[in-house]
């Protein structure tokens, strides 16, 4: 689906995996039950800090990376209040994490810093 949206033109594929799994969750679990997974772990892992775990790429033991459900997260989000065109903006450019931060930044004003902040709320909200 997202490979016709941008015929071609160069799309973050970290965005790209997060909606889809808002669209149809990942490892035969929904965004739901991923976002309620990754709330027990947090609370049992108080220490762990979700943009380093984002920016390392952590795993969880099913396989599915925090990347697919905070993302996922953020789709959602971002869809309920701003629409799909906003979804689009966060697609833009190379798949790196800076630029991820960069086009989540100019979609809802969030920053590198407070994203590990941000995604707890998102996380608590959802679960």
């Amino acid at each position: 689906y997202t490979s016709k949206m941008f015929k071609g033109n160069s799309y973050n594929r970290i965005v790209d995996e997060g909606y889809a799994t808002y669209m149809g969750g990942s490892g035969d679990k929904s965004l739901k039950e991923l976002t309620i997974q990754t709330k027990e772990y947090l609370s049992k892992n108080l220490e762990m800090n979700i943009t380093n775990m984002f920016v390392e790429n952590f795993r969880f033991k099913s396989g599915v990376p925090i990347r697919y459900i905070v993302v996922g997260l953020i789709c959602q989000e971002i869809e309920l209040n701003m629409g799909l065109e906003s979804i689009k903006k966060l697609f833009a450019g190379p798949t790196t994490v800076d630029n991820f931060f960069i086009q989540l930044e100019t979609v809802t004003g969030k920053k590198k810093n407070d994203f590990s902040g941000y995604m707890r709320n998102l996380i608590d909200k959802s679960s």
